[in-house]
């Protein structure tokens, strides 16, 4: 089952909830495949996206929205942000918070991710992560597939981190970071906002 986090669900209990998609390139199609096959806790009614081709070609599910969406307009009041660039998502989720978007957060069953750990609203955590005790995801951050974050570390808002990186202990990541694919991250670091990590890097301090 998903976890939707953030007082929408109490942990533990589900319900159907209706959600729109934002976003149509190639996080949004992982989100509409690793969350859309538990049809007991969400459906998918829509994608927002600036391209219909993407939309009809990837076959994607819902109804197409390309502008001037509201909640009464596309039927739910619960928005996803599938958006990889961590700049673009602050804008996005900005501009449909202020029509009246809600923004769930999403955990993959696969996933494994400590009750001592803190989730903001927004969050997305695709199949095969752990996040240990004492961490705090901020709103809207992502965690590719299997990616790991150790105890008490600290990943800040809009931040994206690429599949199979490694977040050690008290680790801080910076607002609108990028974390590339396979990166170590060893214990203390401290990543400056909006900083970008190449993926395969290893950041020591």
């Amino acid at each position: 089952m998903f976890w939707v986090a953030n007082g929408y669900l109490a942990k533990g209990e589900f319900i159907m909830i209706d959600i729109i998609v934002v976003g149509s390139s190639g996080l949004a199609r992982e989100f509409c495949t690793y969350f859309s096959e538990q049809t007991e806790v969400i459906s998918i009614v829509g994608i927002v996206s600036s391209s219909a081709d993407e939309f009809e070609r990837f076959k994607l599910p819902g109804q197409f929205f390309k502008d001037g969406i509201a909640p009464d307009l596309v039927g739910t009041q619960y928005a996803v942000i599938a958006i990889g660039d961590p700049a673009v998502k602050k804008q996005v989720s900005e501009h449909l918070r202020s029509l009246g978007f809600l923004f769930p957060s999403f955990i993959h069953p696969s996933s494994v991710v400590s009750s001592q750990s803190v989730i903001e609203e927004g969050v997305i955590v695709f199949p095969q992560c752990s996040v240990s005790g004492g961490v705090n995801l901020n709103k809207f951050v992502t965690l590719c597939s299997g990616v790991h974050v150790a105890h008490d570390a600290v990943v800040g808002p809009y931040v994206q981190i690429n599949s199979g990186s490694l977040l050690g202990g008290f680790v801080q990541v910076g607002q609108g970071a990028l974390v590339g694919y396979g990166v170590t991250i060893d214990d203390g670091a401290i990543i400056e906002p909006m900083a970008k990590i190449a993926s395969g890097s290893v950041v020591v301090s």
